[in-house]
């Protein structure tokens, strides 16, 4: 494309259009065009797409492509028409007609411009949509005068009329009007002539005031009142009061504090307290309470059971003596209910539970016989008795506690 051809295209350029791509051929953005013109970048945007239409670029020209258009032609042209010129740009046209947006090219201006500035590190560019402000619209014509005058005079008769309202009103209820009405009796005369009997002269004495009043009570009875009717309330009524459950006194407790409990009965073994805790240095068998136990829980920590070698402890409830109970095994072989009787030993199938519960909190209610993080079982055998521990060495409890059902 000639020079010739460039400066021709530029000519076609409207003065907003040719300073804004003035501006672009010395390397400004949109932003700082916009603000050494102090005006919006949006305002910006639209010059140069409008700018990219007239000098003839394809809407499918790559930006980079644009670019070089721009710098090696157009740029190159314009800065030689300022330069043999200065005073050109004075030259250029005024628009004749308001500049249509073109969406395709705007959106190209604002791809070129984001493009730029990321390939020079900076922020990336976020475009503003581009608005087109409606021109202002004229002021409105001046209201006639004598219309006006109208106006003012009827809001003056308006205010007329509402002064002269209240003044009748207040004039109504003012104090000397009631007062001409409750003035003095006023005594009337009332002669009644008959022909055979003489003239008898009767006086009949009317209260004005005393009428005046009934009349005015009268009338005040007769209007309505707005008091509301009266509501049945509703009588309080006693809220029931929730009941506390009374927490149940431990059958037994022993924390080992001091000492072991004189309330053990210590069968097999030696044991011994250390730090509070009871310690066992071999095969220990403890009994506490008797056939008076019925329904109990039972919770104390324990530690050393179901190691390897299957040692562990054993708890039988409801123990009536060796050869009749119901025991729990808790060992490093097993963990599972056993119903002894009469010297037979025999394993509850379905019984076997995993992993050893910490702490260990057994229930035994009825004929259901259960274990924390374990199984429950029901046996219908030995309603009641005591608990018999069978500990083995190396293991320590503590916090023993045994506590009645209801």
């Amino acid at each position: 494309m000639s020079s010739r051809d460039d400066v021709r295209k530029l000519r076609g350029l409207n003065r907003n259009e040719a300073t804004v791509l003035y501006w672009k051929c010395h390397g400004k953005t949109y932003e700082e065009i916009g603000l050494d013109l102090d005006y919006s970048g949006d305002w910006v945007q639209l010059q140069m797409s409008n700018t990219y239409r007239k000098l003839g670029f394809s809407k499918d020209m790559h930006w980079r492509e644009r670019t070089r258009l721009l710098e090696e032609s157009y740029c190159k042209a314009l800065r030689t028409m300022v330069r043999d010129d200065p005073k050109n740009l004075d030259q250029w046209p005024f628009p004749t007609e308001e500049p249509k947006p073109d969406p395709v090219m705007s959106s190209l201006v604002i791809y070129d411009e984001m493009r730029q500035e990321e390939e020079k590190g900076l922020t990336k560019y976020e475009p503003k949509p581009i608005i087109i402000k409606d021109p202002p619209h004229p002021p409105p014509p001046p209201e006639p005068q004598s219309r006006r005058i109208l106006k003012y005079a009827l809001g003056l008769l308006a205010l007329l009329a509402v002064g002269y309202a209240a003044y009748t009103i207040g004039t109504f209820n003012e104090p000397e009007t009631v007062a001409q009405l409750t003035q003095a009796p006023v005594v009337e005369t009332v002669i009644i002539t008959s022909t055979p009997e003489p003239t008898i002269e009767v006086t009949a004495v009317v209260d004005v005031a005393a009428t005046a009043q009934e009349a005015t009570a009268l009338f005040v009875a007769s209007l309505p009142t707005n008091t509301p009717e009266p509501t049945n309330t509703p009588e309080p009524t006693d809220t029931p009061r929730p009941t506390l459950t009374p927490t149940p006194e431990p059958l037994f407790f022993d924390d080992f504090t001091g000492g072991m409990s004189d309330q053990w009965t210590v069968v097999v073994g030696q044991p011994f307290v250390v730090n509070n805790q009871l310690t066992f240095s071999e095969n220990t068998h403890l009994l506490i309470g008797d056939s008076t136990w019925t329904n109990y829980v039972i919770d104390f920590e324990a530690e050393g059971y179901g190691n390897a070698g299957c040692r562990g402890l054993w708890v039988d409830v409801r123990y009536q003596d060796t050869d009749n109970t119901v025991e729990l095994e808790m060992s490093g072989c097993n963990f599972r209910w056993q119903l002894i009787k009469e010297g037979q030993l025999t394993r509850i199938p379905g019984s076997e539970f995993w992993p050893a519960p910490r702490p260990v909190h057994i229930v035994v209610d009825g004929t259901s016989f259960s274990v924390r993080d374990g199984s429950s079982v029901n046996i219908t055998d030995f309603p009641n008795g005591g608990v018999l521990l069978k500990i083995n060495a190396g293991m320590v409890i503590d916090n023993f506690k045994v506590v009645a059902l209801p």
